[in-house]
């Protein structure tokens, strides 16, 4: 039945096409990128053009690779394969199995002419993947929106799914639970052959003393997790899964498509059909169902067409409603795909899979895989970053007819240096030719550059240390795959700008989506700075078309775009 998952791929996309001809640049802007030459850096190809022709299939498996980091390349993830695969994917066979799912599976094998048990291992497949994105199986995990559980379900959808939840006692629990996991933590730690009993927060215990405490504070933990369960059956794995597994083939009737069916659930049912609505226009038939068994010229219209062709200037209503809800959402589809397939890696080769998530760094970000020297590339100072400008390995960014310098706040950390490497500039150049070619007007504002660290007399002395409410993970340090260590600035290695996230919300569209053109041909990465305020986006280039970048003609049209 594993060996079905490999068809789930299929029949996916359509290419950027279909735009309207794109605006020139302004004429004050420079026809060619000119720049000193820059230094190759480890994993430069100087030979290498930008991949801007790229055909659909091309674009889908770029998508997918770029999806792994996220949902294989976290430090749990690991950790969550893992049990997705021996303890959740037995309970979801099971929950498969409720009468109230045969309707819906029935359907979806008749709509694709396959059996129901070949319907039913495609819907499991799709079904652990999501369970991998939405909590990695753990039956404890609250979000930061107070969904609940290794389902994630909020108060109100879980009480429609027929869950029982009487939220006071839960969160009484809740808080009980709370507070004996942290005390059970730190008796664990005190266990560690690397503790430290000095550090602020720990408990004044010998090992012995902790040893000794455990087996108490765990019976009492479990106690506890069971009289939750009973009042708040979203903590319940088995009654959770199974809620959720009616919950979206309920689904499947209105939205006739099981990429349809996850985006409904992760953006809401309203959602899907506004976006169809927008996307089909005048020809709307009146419901969702039918815009998707008929919407693509009588045939059946799949997300990822819509995901494809709502740009700026072909579907400008369709696009600006999708980029309206956020990155997480328009990628949702192509996320469960990226999850199917690293469950499928894991059943056949749990080391391979372990190969690939520390090929992925776990805990730093992608531009940490592109870069994993980032450390002997940064500019200790100022001095040295001047002396970079002289040797041509940075070159001076200042205000352009398509870009303006942000002035380096007052409270800046460091010691900002208005230059970037050679190739990145190159690549804030071609972000606003992208801008401006997709219909963005007025000009981009840039953030921080090249940083360099802070001046001996300027770090300001260290504050008594503050208790810690749990104790660090046992590899809180470590960094599997290499590379730098976990909060490592690549400013330093003028490498790294961020561009602030415009005000004007369509025009904020328009750069994301330019952002992810570029992103979905592995030519930038991008992620959307919320630490700062203004917000920022922050770009770093693939060192992979370092050259090509430097080589690029400013004004030549971008296709697809």
């Amino acid at each position: 039945m594993r060996s079905l998952f490999c068809l789930l791929l299929l029949g996916a996309g359509a290419l950027l096409t279909g735009c309207r001809p794109a605006p020139a640049p302004p004429p004050a802007s420079p026809a060619v990128v000119r720049l000193p030459p820059a230094t190759p850096l480890p994993g430069a190809d100087q030979a290498e053009s930008l991949p801007l022709n790229l055909s659909r299939e091309q674009i889908r498996q770029n998508l997918l690779e770029i999806l792994k980091k996220p949902v294989m390349g976290r430090r749990p993830s690991l950790q969550n394969v893992e049990r997705i695969v021996r303890e959740i994917a037995p309970i979801l066979e099971r929950a498969a199995q409720q009468p109230q799912a045969q309707e819906s599976l029935r359907l979806y094998a008749q709509d694709n002419g396959w059996t129901l048990e070949e319907a039913r291992a495609r819907w499991l497949a799709l079904q652990e993947a999501d369970i991998l994105l939405e909590s990695g199986g753990d039956p404890e995990l609250v979000s930061s929106a107070n969904a609940v559980g290794v389902a994630q379900w909020i108060e109100e959808t879980g009480r429609r799914a027929g869950l029982k939840i009487e939220i006071e006692k839960s969160r009484q629990l809740t808080g009980q639970i709370d507070s004996l996991k942290r005390q059970i933590a730190w008796r664990e730690y005190l266990l560690r052959p690397d503790a430290d009993p000095s550090l602020p927060g720990a408990p004044a215990l010998s090992r012995e003393e902790a040893a000794a405490q455990l087996p108490a504070l765990r019976r009492r933990l479990e106690s506890l997790r069971a009289q939750r369960r009973a009042v708040d059956q979203r903590y319940d794995v088995e009654k959770a899964l199974y809620a959720h597994t009616r919950y979206l083939l309920r689904l499947y009737p209105r939205f006739p498509g099981m990429d349809w069916v996850f985006q409904a659930y992760h953006g809401g049912e309203a959602g899907v059909e506004r976006t169809l609505k927008r996307f089909l226009g005048r020809s709307w038939p009146g419901s969702a169902a039918a815009s998707i068994r008929t919407g693509n010229r009588g045939g059946r219209l799949r997300y990822e067409q819509v995901f494809f062709e709502a740009t700026p200037q072909g579907k400008p209503e369709a696009f600006s409603y999708l980029y309206g809800r956020g990155d997480d959402h328009r990628h949702y589809w192509w996320k469960i795909l990226a999850g199917v397939e690293a469950l499928t890696l894991y059943r056949r080769d749990p080391q391979a899979f372990r190969q690939v998530w520390e090929s992925l760094m776990p805990g730093r970000p992608r531009e940490a895989i592109w870069y994993p020297t980032a450390e002997e590339l940064s500019f200790a100072d100022s001095a040295a970053a001047r002396a970079g400008i002289e040797r041509g390995l940075l070159a001076a960014v200042g205000d352009t007819p398509e870009w303006r310098v942000r002035p380096a706040p007052a409270h800046a950390v460091g010691q900002r240096i208005p230059a970037l490497r050679p190739e990145s500039l190159a690549a804030l150049r071609l972000a606003a030719a992208g801008y401006r070619q997709a219909g963005g007007t007025g000009r981009l504002e840039v953030g921080e550059l090249t940083v360099t660290a802070p001046p001996q007399n300027s770090v300001p002395a260290a504050r008594p240390a503050r208790p810690l409410l749990s104790p660090p993970a046992p590899d809180a340090g470590a960094r599997p795959g290499g590379g730098p260590p976990e909060g490592y600035d690549f400013h330093r290695t003028g490498l790294a700008f961020d561009i602030v996230r415009p005000e004007d919300r369509e025009q904020r569209k328009i750069l994301e989506y330019v952002l992810d053109y570029f992103t979905r041909r592995q030519i930038l990465w991008w992620w959307d700075r919320q630490d700062l305020s203004p917000r920022h986006y922050h770009v770093v280039p693939n060192p992979r078309y370092a050259s090509a970048l430097l080589q690029r003609v400013s004004s030549e049209p971008l296709p697809g775009l």
